[in-house]
């Protein structure tokens, strides 16, 4: 799960023309051209604005804001395009990303069990996987009271995922958690914070292509898995962000599945709030039938064949050139940490010290506290140590 992008800012411009391959329309950014070709509507402004409204400087009548072309983005557009994209999955209106997360996991009642508890009492495994440079688990700090000791043995490195992956040991549901603090990969939007001379003048530059590196490797992980055949991977995003999207709450929903038709788009009104119903439903795990009505026509969206593609007929995947930043850098240890790596260091101060204990606000602050305060149960990295390779 990634944080902060809309669809239309990621996988509004999959398919330019506005038409998916199965010849219906493509609910991406169409820059206000109709599928047919012909002229959009004139602007609905008249009077003493008209002049206004209509300046050059101005965009097109129905265009959207800014984004990413497929060209941009090669990994995630390929997989998109080379296997199911889920064009109306929705996030939580108005809420945080940490909100959207823990729906995701626990549907829209806070107080119903979690899809961890739920595969627990249906005899499944799960494990969590975090970067070997941070060692701190969103997911685990947000599930945590109700976890409690079961995440002793659950979190696992990334180096865990590929080995799980090449040994065919992966267990039957997993969480991949991108950097969110040190060189982050989360794919968080850049931002602006303060003003030269003031001290750290970014808050965390985030990289798109860092982003992009994370998804080439654990779908090619997958791609030459013995696994393959059998496992899914479902790529999304909290939040909308500060990106903008025509349908609001809109968020990314690609899902990777050799059971799944090149070029599938699922039409069917999906979300956060059903994603734990959609990991039962394709782990053969009975619901309600009120459930059921919902999950059923996503499940149908993106499970469109009856046999399983061969991996060496997916798509290739080329990982892109990130510049080499650590967190002991001079540039980028004096950056702060991204907006979401931020508050993750403020819970987990507030979880080991108090609500009076300071967090840090540089990456090279953040890489010393990680390591001091990183979960005991990834055993004895040094996160300092980690950061400085550029990791």
């Amino acid at each position: 799960m990634f944080h902060g992008r809309s669809f239309d800012d990621v996988l509004g411009r999959l398919y330019p023309q506005g038409l998916a391959p199965d010849g219906l329309p493509f609910d991406g950014v169409t820059n206000g051209m109709p599928p047919d070709g012909s002229p959009p509507e004139p602007p609905p402004y008249a009077g003493s604005t008209d002049e206004i409204m209509t300046t050059p400087q101005l965009p097109a009548p129905g265009a959207t804001g800014s984004g990413f072309t497929p060209e941009m983005l090669p990994v995630l557009s390929a997989l998109a395009r080379g296997f199911a994209v889920c064009e109306a999955w929705q996030s939580v209106p108005g809420a945080d990303a940490f909100e959207n997360r823990r729906v995701f996991h626990n549907g829209p009642d806070a107080a119903a069990p979690s899809l961890f508890a739920r595969l627990d009492r249906a005899g499944l495994s799960w494990r969590i996987y975090v970067d070997e440079a941070e060692r701190v688990s969103l997911t685990a700090l947000l599930h945590a009271q109700e976890l409690g000791p079961r995440l002793s043995d659950r979190l696992r490195t990334m180096d865990d995922l590929r080995n799980d992956l090449a040994e065919g040991s992966l267990p039957s549901y997993s969480v991949v958690e991108p950097r969110m603090i040190l060189s982050p990969n989360d794919f968080e939007p850049s931002a602006t914070a303060g003003s030269a001379g003031e001290g750290p003048t970014r808050r965390g530059r985030s990289d798109a292509r860092a982003a992009e590196a994370l998804l080439h490797t654990v779908y090619e992980a997958i791609r030459v898995s013995p696994l393959a055949g059998d496992t899914a991977l479902l790529v999304t995003a909290d939040t909308p962000g500060v990106t903008a999207d025509h349908r609001g709450s809109r968020v990314p929903a690609v899902v990777v599945s050799p059971w799944s038709s090149r070029g599938s788009v699922v039409r069917a009104q999906s979300g956060h709030g059903t994603a734990a119903e959609v990991v039962l439903g394709m782990l053969g795990v009975a619901r309600s039938a009120r459930a059921d009505s919902v999950v059923a026509p996503v499940l149908r969206g993106i499970l469109t064949r009856q046999t399983p593609r061969e991996p060496r007929t997916w798509p290739r995947t080329t990982a892109p050139f990130v510049p080499r930043r650590t967190a002991s850098n001079a540039s980028a240890g004096a950056e702060r940490v991204t907006g979401l790596g931020g508050e993750v260091l403020r819970l987990v101060a507030r979880g080991t010290g108090g609500p009076d204990v300071r967090a840090p606000e540089t990456a090279a602050e953040a890489a010393v506290f990680l390591g001091d305060n990183a979960c005991p149960h990834l055993g004895g990295h040094n996160a300092t140590a980690d950061a400085q390779k550029g990791i």
